[in-house]
């Protein structure tokens, strides 16, 4: 007779990752475990205000990792090749115009001389929200081949924050951007509902949808009959049960380090007054 499997549990899942090879997801995750419980504002998320420096992670996830991986190595590519042309200039333009003038004020730059705008020696937190104007989604893989990225974030930003020489003028200042840097941007939370695939002790299954969800408490033994189960599906929703049964699981604001390079051709926007 074969023996019951062992329980598996919904911290029980970096592990799982490790198993996988996906060292990034498994830590991230980690994280997010080990934190007090905390569900992160929508203001925050999508960068209308600073999360709390308890959650915030500059330090897990590097531009050099970011761009071992394809799909986030052409998302780069392409932002940096069309934020300044064509159609998507405008909304560029617009974003540049509302940061210069947010700079202005937050920094109490005098209008009547020229000054410099942006700072992208700064931490990278900073910059997102005083300089960066432009980005471009990475793709979900999974329909593709799932990797430790997909694990960390699923999907993600690459976002791209822009330097240079403001000079008035008549009717307004002109700025030369001169410099522009590019990193990655994603928020770690479980709001809203999305499934997160069936996972078990060898990983993640991509075939086992009838599977039953998993168990959150590690304080309850499962049931008997779940224990002939090798995978347990899990969406958003079993990450706030976590957090509602133990008070653990803080969401956090995901931050890489920024590679900043200096344009060939400066691209100039107007600011009208």
């Amino acid at each position: 007779m074969n023996a019951p499997r062992k329980a598996f549990y919904l911290s029980d899942i970096p592990a799982a990752m490790r198993r996988e090879q996906w060292p990034i997801g498994a830590a991230l995750m980690n994280r997010w475990f080990a934190a007090r419980g905390w569900a992160m504002p929508t203001a925050v998320k999508r960068g209308r205000q600073p999360a709390p420096p308890r959650a915030v992670d500059t330090t897990s996830v590097t531009m050099h990792w970011a761009m071992t991986v394809p799909r986030f190595a052409a998302a780069q590519r392409r932002l940096l090749a069309t934020w300044s042309h064509g159609e998507r200039l405008g909304p560029s333009s617009g974003e540049v115009v509302a940061q210069v003038r947010r700079w202005m004020s937050i920094y109490r730059v005098a209008g009547d001389r020229a000054f410099r705008f942006g700072d992208l020696t700064r931490r990278v937190p900073v910059i997102d929200i005083d300089c960066a104007i432009n980005r471009e989604v990475v793709d979900s893989a999974w329909y593709g081949a799932v990797d430790d990225f997909y694990a960390a974030f699923g999907s993600a930003l690459v976002r791209l924050a822009v330097s240079g020489m403001v000079e008035p003028v008549t009717g307004g200042w002109r700025v030369t951007i001169d410099q522009v840097g590019t990193y990655l941007r994603d928020s770690y939370d479980f709001n809203g509902d999305q499934p997160l695939g069936s996972w078990g002790p060898d990983g993640l299954s991509r075939v086992a949808i009838l599977a039953p969800a998993i168990e959150v408490d590690v304080r309850k033994q499962p049931a008997l009959l779940r224990q002939g189960f090798a995978y347990f599906s899990v969406g958003n929703e079993s990450f706030r049960r976590y957090r509602g049964v133990t008070g653990m699981g803080g969401d956090f604001m995901i931050y890489s380090d920024i590679r900043v390079q200096r344009l060939n051709q400066p691209v100039v926007v107007m600011v009208p007054r």
